[in-house]
């Protein structure tokens, strides 16, 4: 017979930065380390909010040359005078950690000028950014030429491709903004803080059974979040937002229809958003983001609808007057509590 007893969690190792801890749970039912380990793990390599470069743009001068000043437009050319491809400096730039202390799209920039090898300390930050890494390599340049480069970073969870960022998402005042302006190279944020989960189990004894197992969880991050910090937010995202809303719906009494007892509200939340006739850009976006039905965008309040990536107050709109046609309406605020 299965016992289940209560568990004790314990901070075996951390090193000295604590971007990597070893945690021991124990005592855990036969079978129960492999259930919880692979929880926590799939939670902290997806969902753990981190912090990521956005876009850049880079402008270069040459002394020598008039001081004209030259444009970079993509990312497959070279700047003058500077030891690194623009490929090789933005990958540089991407690898560099840092930390968003607040919501909402920020703005880093760096000018160099002359012989510098220019490192994460000498790019100019608000006070709500920090670069934890100060003497992270980002690239070299020569003499005689002045490099400028303007970043966008923000807070987000996952992985955005190049492709799926929208101007208004990463700076205010590119709300109507259908596509980036001329230099501006949008780039793949890596979000992601938690960089390496492993989890092992061993046998333990509870009295005089020896069918227990304790786990052994250990967590490496990029610095930006303390492996500690990283594995209490997996734990309130698993708790807060899957199981403690399914136990307390079952609590209500609130269940399934049976099959055949779908009201024509429910076959209305179930209907595909093509069925809405949005504009194709609309359409696009939506999908990027993962909308399929109805019932998926009313479930988003207007706040929550309009920070996901792609979507600007026109596309907003004309989804809520699309919903309004059929007497339907984005959830507020109310309605979430």
């Amino acid at each position: 017979m299965i016992r289940f007893y209560p568990v004790d969690v314990t901070l075996v190792d951390v090193s000295e930065d604590k971007s990597y801890a070893r945690f021991a749970i124990q005592p855990l039912a036969r079978g129960y380390s492999i259930t919880l380990g692979n929880a926590l793990r799939r939670v902290l390599l997806s969902s753990i909010e981190g912090s990521a470069l956005t876009y850049i743009e880079i402008t270069a001068r040459e002394e020598k040359n008039s001081g004209k000043e030259i444009q970079i437009l993509h990312e497959f050319t070279t700047i003058p005078n500077v030891l690194e491809s623009v490929t090789e400096l933005i990958l540089n730039l991407r690898s560099l950690p840092i930390r968003v202390e607040t919501p909402g799209p920020k703005l880093l920039r760096l000018v160099v000028k002359g012989y510098k090898e220019v490192k994460g300390k000498d790019i100019s930050a608000p006070r709500d950014v920090k670069i934890v890494d100060p003497n992270h390599y980002l690239f070299t340049v020569e003499r005689d030429t002045s490099v400028s480069v303007e970043m966008g970073c923000m807070r987000g969870r996952g992985y955005i491709p190049a492709e799926s960022h929208w101007p208004g998402d990463l700076r205010e005042d590119w709300r109507e903004l259908e596509s980036f302006p001329p230099g501006v190279i949008p780039v793949d944020s890596d979000f992601q803080s938690v960089k390496k989960v492993v989890f092992f189990s061993e046998p333990v004894r509870v009295g005089r059974s020896a069918d227990y197992e304790k786990l052994f969880l250990d967590v490496w991050t990029d610095k930006t979040i303390s492996a500690e910090d990283a594995v209490k937010e997996a734990l309130i995202i698993l708790l807060d937002y899957h199981l403690i809303p399914v136990r307390d719906a079952l609590a209500r009494g609130v269940f399934l229809a049976p099959a055949g007892a779908e009201s024509s509200h429910v076959r209305l939340l179930e209907q595909e958003i093509s069925s809405l006739k949005f504009s194709t850009r609309t359409h696009n976006v939506l999908i990027k983001n993962h909308l399929h039905t109805i019932g998926e965008l009313i479930s988003l309040s207007p706040a929550e609808f309009a920070h996901l990536p792609g979507m600007g107050r026109k596309t907003l709109k004309e989804v809520q007057s699309r919903l309004k046609q059929l007497n339907l309406s984005l959830r507020s605020d109310k309605e979430k509590e």
